[in-house]
């Protein structure tokens, strides 16, 4: 027999569990002072669809994931259980959390009747080599490509981690770790590689970066209208501030440096950051679907990263350029593929291997086509047994990136691993050459012709919105 339970959300204390089962509703009230559920949230807004974080989508608690949605009324919210949920609700900043556990199997629901899914270039449906951010520089990157053909493994794909840009100039790559500087892009072509870099919304303070940015107005403003100073990562004392994306002046000046790129050899984009977005934050506003967005009130960190990820898809896409992010889930599966990444190397359900099968069976059911992860984990060294678990995973994956902060290539987990690793790939290669075979709503069609340059004037800023 279904049940109604009622959660004061002054009550809520850390660890605290609420059991239900299919079929009850959970009515959670809050304070009309609060002004969000934490760094991972949409705002409250009455009467709006809002993603609460659900655990069991990646089930660690430091891990993004796609959420379900539920409904607000201006005092509550209710959330009509499928009986899958476990759901984390942690008042705005307020350190206290709550976490209600359902037993039950449930699903995902569709707020777009006929959405639009990302499509990826077929070149990327494959694994995605890299070097750890800890290692990164030219001779580095140079001598692990040629390692890998070496081991035979032909590499298709190589991901420049953190750690590639400059401080002094925005996307160019640091000068003395890469001495050819942009060119790179190229050496790496000549090495049989598409390239794909790392970059993310923020800009340290006390850098070349920050005061070119500062003074064009490009960062993010705070209550005094001066550009906001936070720790970017939301997890340790770095300082600095995000960049605005609702610039038109900015997104004509991203356009150019990512073209300019593109036609030294960028084949794609990994997004990363922004769930630090402080709900006071301030933008110049100057797309469409910014100001509608704000006129709705509209704030939060979905929010944020969904005007990136629609910046980045319109000038991505012409260019056949590869876009893929971890962070900010409301609705973006239409502009970005989702990279499940930074778990912890083991086999755990809390930031492991299990917490990324659930994360890749609840970001499908939220709408996401191109989806991968980090084979091994990202932090910590795996067992060659976990490795292989991590492998023979990734076979159900569009993509998965060997990507790592201490180590990443197969070659380095042993002879048993690297064995194991290319009856896997070659495994990924029989399933992903027809997508269509693996999954119906899979249907790609790849006639796109690649666009050699793009100006941002051939871009209409005024309508970002894809709603």
């Amino acid at each position: 027999m279904s049940k109604f339970i009622k959660i004061d959300n002054k009550h809520i204390v850390p660890g605290r569990v609420v059991s239900f089962d299919e079929g009850d509703v959970i009515s959670i009230s809050f304070r009309k002072e609060v002004s969000g559920f934490g760094l991972h949230f949409s705002p409250i807004q009455d009467n709006q669809a809002f993603n609460l974080r659900s655990i069991n989508s990646s089930v660690g608690l430091d891990t993004y994931a796609p959420s379900q949605r539920f409904q607000l009324d201006g005092n509550h919210i209710q959330i009509h259980s499928a009986g899958d949920e476990t759901v984390e609700v942690s008042p705005h900043r307020s350190g206290k959390q709550l976490f209600i556990r359902a037993k039950h199997r449930g699903s995902l629901q569709h707020a777009d009747k006929a959405p639009r899914h990302y499509k990826a270039p077929m070149w990327a449906y494959d694994y995605w080599f890299s070097t750890p951010w800890t290692r990164m520089n030219q001779q580095t990157v140079l001598q692990e490509i040629d390692t890998a053909h070496e081991h035979h493994l032909e590499p298709k794909i190589w991901l420049l981690d953190a750690g590639w840009a400059s401080k002094d100039s925005y996307l160019d790559f640091n000068k003395s770790l890469f001495p050819d500087e942009n060119i790179f892009l190229k050496v790496m072509h000549q090495k049989g590689v598409k390239p794909i870099l790392w970059m993310s919304p923020f800009i340290d303070e006390k850098t070349k970066v920050w005061d070119e940015f500062d003074n064009n107005g490009w960062l993010i403003k705070d209550k005094q209208s001066k550009s906001a100073l936070f720790a970017i990562t939301g997890d340790n004392d770095s300082l600095g501030s995000y960049i605005d994306y609702t610039s038109k002046s900015f997104i004509e000046y991203l356009a150019n440096k990512i073209a300019e790129l593109e036609s030294l050899g960028l084949r794609g984009i990994m997004f990363d950051f922004g769930e630090a977005l402080p709900d006071e934050s301030r933008f110049s506003c100057e797309t469409e679907s910014a100001r509608s967005a704000r006129s709705e009130g509209v704030i939060g960190h979905n929010w944020y990263v969904g005007e990136i990820k629609r910046t980045l898809s319109e000038i991505a896409e012409p260019l056949c350029l590869c876009v893929i992010s971890r962070s900010g889930w409301t609705d973006t599966y239409s502009q970005s593929g989702l990279w499940l990444g930074d778990q912890s190397s083991d086999a755990s359900r809390f930031a492991g291997l299990e917490s990324v099968l659930w994360g890749y069976k609840t970001a499908h059911d939220a709408g996401y086509r191109f989806i991968g992860m980090d084979a091994g984990g990202y932090f910590g060294l795996p067992s060659v047994t976990d490795y292989k678990k991590w492998l023979d995973l990734s076979v159900t994956m569009p993509f998965t990136m060997l990507h790592g902060a201490k180590q990443a290539n197969p070659w380095e987990e042993g002879d048993l691993a690297l064995q194991h690793f290319r009856k896997v790939r070659e495994l990924h290669r029989k399933v992903w050459q027809k997508p269509e075979y693996v999954d119906v709503k899979f249907k790609l069609n790849w006639n796109k012709q690649k666009i050699e340059s793009v100006s941002a004037n051939k871009y209409n800023f005024s309508n970002n919105s894809t709603d």
